[in-house]
């Protein structure tokens, strides 16, 4: 049995009968048929927390996707999760503990902010030259070389980010994760600036998510954004660029953010960049 060390705040407790959706070699992913979490996860450690996955040490079973397939049954009772027709793969959720979530933005040293954002956009221009073998000097490089585009504006036109949809290759694609980065950007400053409560509504604007031009694992997590739940990588690198003091814990997030899936961290990241670039000049 595998024993769930961590759960995110959006995980359910009271039992449900669902379905395995997808499952890959460290992860799987269940449709639980509960209104409030129709969506769960299970991940390996090595892999991000995120709002709606439980988390244990799934590579000592080893590959899931040899156990498990999509469609296969996948249901809890007390607190524990079993599959069929694989009965050799279960879950135990009852003593999982909740991953600590980055705190609200009370105030904003602009200077900081700015000293910050200006260490951040360099770092992330770096790592992305370094693995592209590409001299990426700006963030305009990344988005010509991503095939991203976005407004000259955000405060104007932030619906236009959602041309991006689904443009990329893998689970979730460049387009989703630079829009998930600001969507992220936004949240954190609404309770400070109007301007980014106002990118973060019309962006949340029932009906301009179309899921249907995405995967469903990328679906899920930008509507999960877009009702203001994110990863704990992300949440932690939005709170130390708008609130940190430290570079060297700057970079220790942004690192952690970097680390998700192959480029997946690194699109978030410059959809960071971009919104606060872009809100601050609003």
């Amino acid at each position: 049995m595998i024993i769930a060390q961590s759960c995110g705040y959006l995980c359910p407790r009271q039992s449900f009968d669902g379905q395995v959706h997808s499952v890959f070699e460290r992860s799987v992913n269940i449709v639980t048929g509960l209104r409030a979490t129709p969506w769960l996860s299970i991940l390996d450690t090595s892999l991000p927390a995120t709002p709606t996955a439980f988390q244990g040490a799934l590579m000592t079973f080893g590959n899931l996707a040899t156990a498990l397939r999509a469609g296969d049954g996948a249901f809890m009772r007390g607190g524990v999760i079993r599959f069929r027709p694989s009965r050799g793969v279960q879950v135990n959720t009852v003593t999982a503990q909740p991953w600590q979530r980055a705190p609200s933005i009370a105030a904003l040293d602009d200077s900081r902010l700015q000293h910050n954002l200006a260490a951040l956009e360099q770092a992330l221009l770096g790592h992305v030259s370094s693995v592209s073998g590409r001299p990426d000097a700006s963030l305009d490089d990344y988005l010509n070389a991503a095939g991203l585009s976005v407004p000259a504006q955000l405060g104007a036109r932030p619906e236009a980010l959602f041309g991006n949809l689904g443009k990329g290759q893998g689970l979730t694609p460049a387009g989703d994760d630079f829009l998930l980065g600001v969507l992220a950007a936004a949240h954190c400053l609404r309770p400070l600036w109007p301007q980014a409560d106002q990118v973060f509504q019309r962006l949340a604007t029932p009906g301009l998510l179309n899921t249907c031009r995405t995967t469903d694992v990328s679906a899920h997590y930008l509507q999960l954004a877009l009702a203001g739940h994110f990863s704990q990588p992300v949440q932690w690198l939005v709170y130390h660029l708008l609130h940190g003091t430290d570079d060297s814990t700057l970079q220790h997030s942004l690192h952690a953010t970097l680390a998700i899936g192959a480029s997946s961290g690194a699109d978030t990241c410059a959809g960071i960049v971009y919104a606060i670039h872009q809100l601050s000049a609003l």
